[in-house]
């Protein structure tokens, strides 16, 4: 089903940067292709998150402008995803299954 009302607005902003800054195949620096964003929902509140991906500029490499993303972006999903099945999890799920009976 469609939204009906637009989105809140993100109230709290973090940049995501790779943790490697040299290409793994053949030891080059990598430099910052681009920058994108997405917002993300989370428990604690709506945020914006700004990821930084670097590519090798590197011709002769076999990683040649394939995309090194921010390595905690995929805990952000990871967390994203844990809530999201809190949320529709009822709180009896929820229970230690041996203090449910």
């Amino acid at each position: 089903m469609a939204r009906k009302h637009c989105r809140p607005p993100a109230t709290r902003e973090k940049r995501l940067e790779t943790i490697q800054q040299f290409c793994s195949a053949c030891g080059k620096r990598l430099y910052a292709a681009y920058h994108t964003a997405r917002t993300v929902t989370t428990l604690a509140g709506m945020y914006r998150l700004t990821l930084q991906v670097r590519h090798c500029r590197n011709p002769n490499c076999v990683r040649y402008q394939v995309s090194y993303r921010p390595e905690e972006e995929g805990a952000w999903g990871r967390n994203c995803a844990r809530e999201r099945q809190i949320r529709s999890t009822s709180p009896e799920e929820l229970l230690d299954p041996h203090q449910a009976e």
